[in-house]
């Protein structure tokens, strides 16, 4: 099993990837930061697949990475957020305040499918 966080962005918001059966294998991903870079770099470091996305809650600094990531991958990725956040993920620009004049270069077009997660929901087999 490999879990390691990562520290990205101006907030310097955790990203954690979760690969059960360690390095080479299919991995999710717990909040995206906006620095989607970092995060294909160590995956691609780790040889791991990304095929699913979860999102704690809906601030920029946990969701501005989702749509570049979902966008750019070759694969489908399910992306899963609690419904009370999901307008955040579907407008991230109009929910991140002043945060958005550091947004710029990034896709931010929410992905097509978003799946809701409920608190203390238990999710096995994400994709």
């Amino acid at each position: 099993m490999l879990i390691e966080g990562m520290p990205l962005w101006l907030a310097q918001t955790n990203a954690w990837i979760v690969a059960p059966d360690g390095p080479g294998g299919d991995c999710v991903l717990i909040d995206a930061p906006p620095d989607p870079a970092a995060i294909v770099s160590r995956l691609q470091h780790h040889g791991l697949r990304l095929v699913a996305l979860l999102n704690t809650h809906g601030h920029i600094d946990h969701i501005g990475g989702v749509g570049t990531l979902v966008h750019e991958s070759d694969h489908d990725i399910e992306v899963r957020i609690h419904d009370a956040d999901k307008h955040m993920l579907l407008d991230p620009l109009g929910t991140s305040g002043m945060l958005r004049n550091y947004l710029e270069d990034l896709d931010l077009r929410p992905p097509e499918v978003i799946y809701g997660i409920d608190d203390g929901e238990r999710i096995r087999g994400a994709a």
